[in-house]
């Protein structure tokens, strides 16, 4: 998310068109050991909730269908971690996909003892990944 010279609130996607470009940058500048995988970083933030049964319970705002649960906050977070990583993968597997805008956290609706954190997931994309 930025905001334009006009202070407008504008939100970015992370889609094919980049990855593409850091991929090709990425194999026409790196040493030849290296061009044979590249790591991608995303960061989409997930907001947890205490349950009713002490554990917690998160979701992503930006990644539909996400959850993660624990029985304790760290717990949660470390699920949260894997969730958002197979959500990731399963939709860059996809013929046609779309990664969604990162929310910013301040745009979030919240309730009073909900906790944001953001997660991040490391992706390798390997040659012939586009393919």
């Amino acid at each position: 998310t930025y905001y334009n010279e006009g202070k407008e609130k504008k939100s970015s996607t992370f889609g094919k068109n980049i990855i593409y470009c850091f991929w090709r940058q990425h194999q026409m500048n790196w040493p030849q050991k290296c061009k044979e995988e590249m790591r991608v970083k995303f960061i989409y933030p997930a907001v947890f909730r205490k349950a009713e049964d002490g554990g917690y319970q998160g979701y992503f705002p930006d990644l539909e269908c996400c959850y993660a649960k624990g029985d304790t906050l760290e717990e949660a977070v470390d699920d949260a971690n894997e969730a958002a990583r197979c959500w990731l993968t399963g939709e860059l597997e996809e013929d046609d996909w779309e990664l969604p805008p990162v929310s910013d956290v301040h745009d979030l609706e919240l309730e009073e003892g909900d906790v944001v954190r953001n997660i991040a997931v490391t992706i390798r994309f390997y040659e012939g990944w586009d393919e």
